[in-house]
């Protein structure tokens, strides 16, 4: 764990896009040139941009695409894809209406007890699409 900003941070997002994706669909989507971290919590997680190379190129001819992704990482140290831009991320966040923990929900570990009452409560909408989306993921694996 390095400060906002290091290597830490990319290689990590790196290594666990490389889990989570197949090695034809890794390859497409380049490798991880830089990532800078944005929001921190010690008690959420934190939330990072991810600049990624063009695929396909390699060593100093690599180029990094100008649109990063956004990627959060949990406080078990995994890393999850949000959102493919920062203004996606943060229409996310808008509709969430910023309530803590929002980020769970496009986890595989899902929003907590405190962050679905209080998402009953402001954005009942939200949270049923939240569980369905949840519902089918799951039923993807």
């Amino acid at each position: 764990f390095g400060p906002p900003g290091t290597y830490t941070a990319a290689s990590a997002a790196a290594s666990s896009a490389e889990q989570q994706q197949p090695d034809a669909a890794a390859s497409a989507l380049g490798t991880v040139a830089a990532a800078f971290c944005f929001e921190a919590h010690p008690r959420v997680g934190r939330a990072a941009l991810v600049y990624r190379t063009k695929p396909g190129a390699r060593g100093a001819a690599a180029k990094v695409r100008p649109d990063p992704q956004v990627w959060f990482q949990d406080l078990g140290c995994r890393w999850h894809y949000i959102a493919p831009s920062f203004t996606a991320y943060f229409r996310l966040l808008v509709v969430h209406l910023a309530i803590t923990n929002w980020q769970y929900a496009y986890t595989d570990i899902g929003l907590d007890p405190v962050a679905r009452q209080w998402m009953a409560l402001y954005c009942p909408e939200r949270l049923a699409s939240d569980d369905a989306m949840a519902l089918h993921n799951s039923r993807r694996w």
